[in-house]
């Protein structure tokens, strides 16, 4: 009887872990690099907002309406057909509400509250805008009661700024928000 050989060429499969690959560090070289730009910064000084416009010959209300994006940006709306109804006055539409804008270069006051809410109630805006230059705390307090009841209004403090000994830069920083 012949005796039967198991067949040993069969191979198996076996794990193994493969060698670590190592990056080799770059070669030394003696090339000129070109170094980074030199970053300028200017200083930033907060100037009264007086000194930058003349509430008297309208040059702040032509600007506004040239950079009305600035307060879109600040309020999270897009404002279309912006239009000056008065010497700092304005009306927009944002989506499908009407906005009326006051702008006051100086300390909020009673009369241009008043006046703010009159144009609003005149123009049928859905939305007001009261951008000044400094809030008063009484008007603070009336405003966010006002949005507390249902009134959609929006107080809003313009800071302007010079970089450097040119350069200007303005800030429209929101006091109260329905």
């Amino acid at each position: 009887m012949e005796k039967m050989i198991p067949n040993t060429t069969a191979t198996t499969a076996t794990a193994t872990k493969p060698a670590p690959t190592t990056t080799p560090a770059p070669a030394k070289t003696t090339e000129n690099k070109t170094p980074a730009p030199k970053i300028t910064f200017g200083l930033l000084k907060e100037v009264p907002i007086e000194e930058v416009w003349n509430d008297k010959d309208g040059t702040f209300a032509d600007w506004f309406a040239e950079n009305v994006q600035m307060l879109d940006s600040a309020l999270g709306m897009t404002f279309t057909d912006v239009e000056k109804i008065g010497k700092g006055d304005f009306t927009a539409t944002a989506g499908k509400r009407k906005v009326l804008i006051e702008t006051q270069l100086g300390q909020t006051n009673h009369h241009n509250l008043g006046r703010l809410l009159a144009h609003a109630t005149e123009h049928a805006a859905n939305v007001a805008v009261w951008v000044v230059a400094n809030a008063r705390s009484e008007h603070k307090a009336t405003v966010h009661w006002m949005n507390a009841n249902g009134v959609a209004l929006y107080l809003v403090e313009l800071h302007t700024y010079k970089v450097g000994n040119e350069t200007m830069a303005a800030n429209f920083e929101v006091i109260e928000k329905p």
